[in-house]
């Protein structure tokens, strides 16, 4: 098995903590415009549905979900100061550096407030910041990333927390490690082709060094 050389992390819910963030955002949005609220009562649930499903359940039409997602990223910028990593992730990122690992950014969300949650966290440097400029586009931009820096899929872990984070990389052709502290609910993960789930940001050194074997590579 090919080493891997890159790791590509998604942001929200992965990297920073911001999941109360964005709940609070959309029942802001959900108040507005006469959509369900989510809450403790129902965001397990909610976190075992796909993004569509999940809008389905809450009464948003599923061409509405782009439109209330740009309108929560224009208020999202405002509450950076607030945010914070998730644990253990800034001694994980750390370490892959260290290990020789190549780490990137490709997230939906923009590449300016990803830079300002960056500029104020103190996580180690980035080798690049990407924005996939849509919500279920990050399948074109793992390709578009991978033909531009001549890098196999099999040298290419990425990392992420929701349904289309693995639907993204099935598509690619890359291995996706799903994280269980974010959004989506690990079975779904597992479900869109996660090779794996980590509960704990440091398990995933382990398949990165090789001290756990690799997940077989998506076909």
């Amino acid at each position: 098995m090919p080493k891997i050389r890159h790791v590509l992390f998604d942001f929200d819910g992965t990297l920073a903590d911001s999941r109360a963030l964005i709940i609070r955002l959309y029942n802001d949005l959900a108040e507005r415009y006469g959509f369900g609220r989510i809450d403790e009562a129902n965001l397990e649930a909610l976190r075992a549905l796909s993004l569509p499903d999940r809008g389905r359940a809450l009464g948003i039409p599923v061409l509405r979900i782009p439109e209330l997602a740009v309108k929560a990223k224009r208020r999202y910028r405002t509450y950076i100061e607030d945010l914070e990593p998730i644990a253990g992730i800034p001694e994980l990122l750390h370490k892959l550096q260290s290990a020789g690992v190549t780490l990137t950014i490709l997230s939906s969300n923009s590449e300016a407030t990803i830079g300002a949650f960056l500029a104020k966290a103190g996580l180690p440097p980035f080798a690049e910041v990407l924005s996939s400029r849509g919500l279920f586009a990050k399948h074109q931009a793992l390709r578009s990333w991978m033909k531009r820096h001549r890098v196999r899929p099999d040298e290419v872990l990425y990392v992420g927390d929701e349904h289309r984070d693995a639907v993204a990389c099935v598509k690619a052709g890359v291995r996706m490690i799903g994280v269980a502290w974010g959004y989506d609910a690990p079975e779904l993960l597992r479900e869109a082709g996660a090779s794996a789930i980590v509960s704990e940001p440091l398990e995933l050194l382990a398949y990165v060094t090789g001290k756990v074997a690799s997940p077989a590579t998506i076909s």
